[in-house]
């Protein structure tokens, strides 16, 4: 059977509230846009049935009766990074794939204006950002210096980017091979890139999406893998790039890798390694890195409990 051209895929673990307000959100856009469901599918992956039993029945209910909803469960919990990974296996070989997160809901209109940039420009990767007109850009692999300066970075939010299939297969086993990065898309689109060796992107001006879930009390997400991990991507960029971004990460995360270190133990030394090959002079200033953040964060939280008993004296002011 022909699979639609655009697939979004949302990974979801023990958000009933966002999940619907989500699905709810892009039905809404689908039906009043008229969008052929040969062209769009919805695939809802939710990590554990035993975890995430409360929502079957009313998300079951809802796939018999829309034509773009699909569901699908893992048996049990295999992580966040791994639910995202599974992505990379769904969408047809000349579609496209958008991994969403169950909390970033879309403003009004936007996935007729993405299925519409899609059909027109047929770019390597969309990216969904705040530029003022759609403009495009090519990215040659040998060419990056600096990884936070490249357009890639804006993937660091998994909603913000819709891939080719096509050209995203070229580095199929990516996301799962370095799921404890916990950014296997970005993986994924960096392993793409070193083996086509150039990417075109098209940026799509969209306003920022909406947070479902402020006022409701639901599963954060624990994001710690990504303190311990973030050092993985480093083997998939080239050499002087990797220099510069692993100083950055040392220089912004060595007292994140400590505090996870007890929690990852084999991934934090796994990355020390990397780190290490990647950039060793860093390592000769890992002390001053974790003084000069260990400093940061306590002043921060002295100007916010400044910012709390300041509030509290206007409180009993305004009483």
């Amino acid at each position: 059977m022909k699979r639609p051209f655009l697939t979004i895929y949302i990974p979801s673990f023990q958000r009933p509230v966002s999940l619907e307000i989500q699905l709810s959100t892009l039905l809404d856009q689908l039906e009043q846009a008229r969008v052929d469901p040969s062209l769009i599918q919805i695939i809802v992956s939710l990590n554990g049935i035993e975890e995430n039993r409360d929502q079957l029945d009313w998300l079951y209910d809802l796939e018999a009766s829309s034509g773009y909803i699909k569901i699908r469960c893992n048996s049990f919990n295999i992580g966040g990074n791994a639910n995202i990974a599974l992505g990379f296996t769904v969408g047809r070989q000349e579609g496209y794939l958008w991994i969403l997160s169950d909390d970033d809901i879309l403003p009004s209109g936007c996935i007729v204006k993405v299925l519409t940039c899609l059909q027109q420009f047929s770019p390597d990767v969309l990216i969904l950002t705040s530029v003022p007109e759609i403009c495009h850009c090519a990215l040659n692999y040998n060419d990056i210096r600096d990884f936070e300066q490249t357009p890639l970075i804006t993937l660091g939010l998994v909603s913000r980017g819709v891939y080719s299939v096509r050209y995203i297969s070229a580095s199929s086993d990516i996301p799962f091979s370095y799921h404890n990065s916990s950014f296997p898309h970005l993986a994924a689109i960096l392993g793409a890139l070193k083996k086509n060796t150039q990417c075109s992107i098209t940026f799509l001006p969209i306003p920022e999406f909406l947070n479902s879930y402020s006022d409701v009390k639901e599963n954060p997400g624990d994001y710690s893998l990504s303190l311990a991990g973030r050092s993985q991507l480093l083997q998939l960029l080239p050499r002087l790039a990797k220099r510069v971004f692993a100083h950055r990460i040392l220089r912004s995360g060595s007292l994140d890798l400590l505090r996870v270190s007890r929690r990852y133990p084999s991934l934090v030394a796994s990355s020390l390694l990397i780190l290490l090959i990647s950039n060793p002079i860093s390592f000769v200033l890992i002390p001053w890195f974790l003084l000069l953040q260990f400093c940061n964060r306590a002043s921060k939280k002295l100007v916010l409990s400044g910012l709390h008993s300041s509030n509290g004296v206007i409180d009993k002011a305004s009483n």
